[in-house]
């Protein structure tokens, strides 16, 4: 099985890639606003980037990369018609086609090719894929935006629960509308198609508060992220480079969480070394290896007080994200 021989690869790794990487950084005091709190993740050594990535924005904006539905709501085709490596990364949603979606796992595109990827619908009430699909009338994506935290979490639970049983990559698509739905009615949000991305939209101006006061840092390649003094999860990045593209997105996903689970009179009270300790978890998770594609792992990272991915390149970590689990 699969699942096996992953476990055989990681036992004869020399290595264990990411508690190399975890090795290489640092944690920073916390920056906050209101009940967030970000802890900045700094790479002690900077070192030379030997990728220029593109993100997804970037791709889509300057039409250099194309995103096709398929005709199945878990799958799409991206084209990457760029000489830059295309990086996606798990949670961010596309908007248009035949209803918005999330991508469900990172991964990175070589230059001028094109693959596969798996997403699930984040847009309830809107199918507009024709009946007689086919390529040549398949609806494309113009715009990217992001899930919240605990959308992101489900969708990974569901990744490595499903890998883990049933040696399949899948997510359970009703959980994954329930909780759209229970975060539209937190919000008070009135959506047409039941679409997360509306969420986003009506909070625009309190997270745009959030945005222009926790800042990015010097040789910052990540952060650790807590609401109301209870630390959820952990971004981190290879390059800081991507980081500093993705950061303005990354804080919408972490300042929705705050704006939705409010505290009067709040005050911060997280201790550095509760950051740090998470950090330490990462290096003794168990980790499952799933061959994403010929340039690409993914690392389903697995522990009794955390669970995440990661996307490597040549043992080389690109992305990680990791949850705390709920005690």
């Amino acid at each position: 099985m699969e699942i096996e021989q992953s476990k055989q690869n990681i036992k004869k790794m020399k290595f264990n890639p990411i508690a190399e990487f975890i090795d290489k950084l640092i944690v920073a005091k916390p920056l906050s606003y209101k009940n967030l709190a970000l802890f900045p993740v700094l790479m002690k050594i900077t070192e030379e980037e030997k990728h220029n990535y593109t993100i997804l924005q970037e791709g889509l904006t300057f039409k250099s990369i194309y995103i096709y539905e398929t005709g199945r709501m878990e799958e799409l085709r991206v084209i990457n018609r760029s000489n830059d490596e295309i990086f996606i990364m798990a949670g961010e949603t596309l908007l248009g086609g035949g209803q918005n979606r999330i991508i469900n796992l990172p991964l990175s595109i070589r230059p001028n090719t094109s693959t596969k990827v798996q997403s699930s619908c984040v847009e309830i009430n809107r199918w507009e894929v024709p009946a007689n699909f086919s390529e040549e009338n398949a609806s494309t994506f113009n715009n990217c935006g992001i899930s919240p935290l605990n959308l992101k979490n489900l969708v990974i639970n569901e990744l490595i629960t499903n890998y883990l049983n049933e040696n399949v990559i899948k997510v359970n698509q009703h959980k994954v509308w329930n909780l759209i739905v229970n975060y539209l009615k937190k919000g008070k949000i009135k959506s047409s198609t039941l679409d997360i991305n509306d969420l986003f939209i009506h909070y625009k101006g309190e997270i745009e508060d959030f945005c222009n006061c926790i800042l990015i840092q010097k040789n910052q390649v990540g952060c650790i992220t807590a609401v109301n003094n209870e630390i959820i999860c952990t971004e981190l990045f290879g390059d800081k480079n991507i980081f500093r593209k993705m950061y303005s997105l990354l804080l919408k996903s972490y300042a929705i969480e705050a704006i939705l689970n409010p505290t009067e009179n709040f005050t911060c009270k997280l201790d550095i070394q509760k950051a740090q300790n998470f950090i330490k978890i990462l290096k003794t998770c168990k980790i499952i290896k799933y061959k994403l594609n010929n340039e690409c792992d993914i690392f389903f990272i697995q522990s009794p007080k955390a669970q995440g991915i990661s996307l490597s390149n040549e043992s080389k970590v690109i992305y990680l994200t990791s949850f705390l689990k709920l005690a």
